[in-house]
């Protein structure tokens, strides 16, 4: 066994060593800032994506809504023209028919995207089951 002498210098640091301590520092925090970075993208990604399918969901509803209160006019037409039908006149009755048939048609298509027909009215307006749409001054 050979006795090793004291390096003379081995109480210095060399400037490498700190150079390359320093430039690990910078390299993690870097890192750090980098994963940061991409988690905050990554948010805001989702972020966008679920304000996008609200929207997205927003629009069909609307345009569904704004659909069925164009159609509700003329599913009442339908309705009021059976209601006055001469039913007994046998030469009426494929016209009634006809339009018996469509109004049914129809009624399916609405019922179809949720729209389902109430027969009462002037009943007490129920939050549960109704949504008001406007308020009338009563006396």
């Amino acid at each position: 066994i050979e006795a090793v002498e004291p390096d003379a210098s081995a109480g210095q640091v060399d400037p490498r060593d700190e150079k390359i301590a320093n430039l690990e520092a910078q390299l993690a925090e870097a890192q750090t800032r980098e994963r940061d970075g991409i988690l905050r993208v990554k948010a805001e990604m989702e972020n966008l994506r679920r304000r996008t399918e609200l929207d997205i969901e927003k629009a069909h509803k609307f345009a569904l809504e704004k659909f069925i209160n164009e159609l509700l006019p003329v599913i009442d037409s339908l309705d009021r023209a059976l209601e006055v039908a001469d039913k007994a006149n046998p030469d009426m009755s494929a016209m009634v028919e006809g339009i018996e048939l469509t109004l049914k048609s129809m009624l399916d298509v609405v019922r179809k995207f949720g729209v389902d027909v109430i027969s009462e009215t002037n009943v007490p307006l129920d939050p549960n089951v109704h949504q008001a749409i406007a308020m009338v001054e009563s006396d």
